[in-house]
């Protein structure tokens, strides 16, 4: 990373913003969106990248686990997201401030259901601790220098109810993040189909685009989950090395 030379964000909101169709994004996937899989993935019509989920600790921390986790190259197409999980303010504006010029934003993972993860205070555990999530995105407004077009996101869960979610979403969304990432399940769902209806109701009720997450496996999914929600952008992440995205 230290070796490339600084680029221009490309405003990844704002293509949201200003897409017709909606954007095709590759969700964050942990130890496998990785540069090789991303520039595929770029290839079969993928608008949009994330990297894996990265510890913002030991990224922030250890100059070792940043050259293992964070890989990118001139060559490589974007926009391009970079996903944090953290469970405190300075690990997060620690992490980004590395990663700002390399990338055209970062991402607070809030969604991650794994046992540890919410034993540990990251992931969706912080659906229940809102304000970090706050603050976190506060501060990075304060303290990171970063261009205006760089974007600061945060990957979300559902909430009990759909009241609860809409209430915590907008709070969120007055903090000034520029898109949420929504997977239409809450921490305790699994296998259950995602709740697309729930999403249509978020979408509705706030301003900043949204992206929606959750059984989007083919790019009939994509249109369907498009149309009936009215997200800007969808991701795709269990099926997506099998899903067909570019129309030839």
């Amino acid at each position: 990373m230290a070796a490339l030379e600084k680029r221009a964000a490309i405003d990844t909101k704002q293509l949201l913003l200003e897409s017709e169709s909606g954007l095709k994004v590759c969700a964050p996937m942990v130890r496998f969106s990785k540069l090789p899989f991303r520039i595929l993935v770029r290839k079969y019509g993928c608008d949009v990248t994330y990297t894996s989920m990265i510890m913002a600790d030991s990224f922030r921390n250890s100059a070792s686990k940043r050259a293992i986790e964070y890989v990118t190259c001139r060559e490589e197409p974007t926009p391009v997201i970079t996903q944090f999980a953290a469970n405190n303010v300075d690990d997060f504006i620690g992490a980004s401030q590395l990663v700002v010029g390399y990338c055209d934003g970062v991402d607070l993972n809030c969604g991650c259901p794994q046992r540890w993860a919410m034993q540990e205070g990251y992931g969706a555990s912080l659906l229940y601790s809102p304000q970090k999530i706050f603050e976190i995105v506060r501060q990075f407004r304060n303290q990171v220098v970063h261009e205006e077009s760089f974007t600061m996101s945060v990957k979300l869960r559902l909430l009990a109810s759909l009241p609860e979610t809409v209430d915590l979403y907008r709070q969120i969304e007055s903090t000034g993040v520029s898109f949420i990432g929504v997977h239409a399940r809450t921490h305790q769902m699994r296998n259950e189909p995602a709740d697309h209806d729930q999403l249509r109701e978020i979408c509705q009720s706030l301003k900043v685009p949204i992206v929606a997450n959750g059984d989007c496996f083919n790019l009939k999914d994509f249109e369907r989950i498009r149309n009936s929600t009215g997200a800007q952008g969808v991701m795709s992440a269990r099926r997506l090395p099998c899903a067909v995205w570019k129309i030839s």
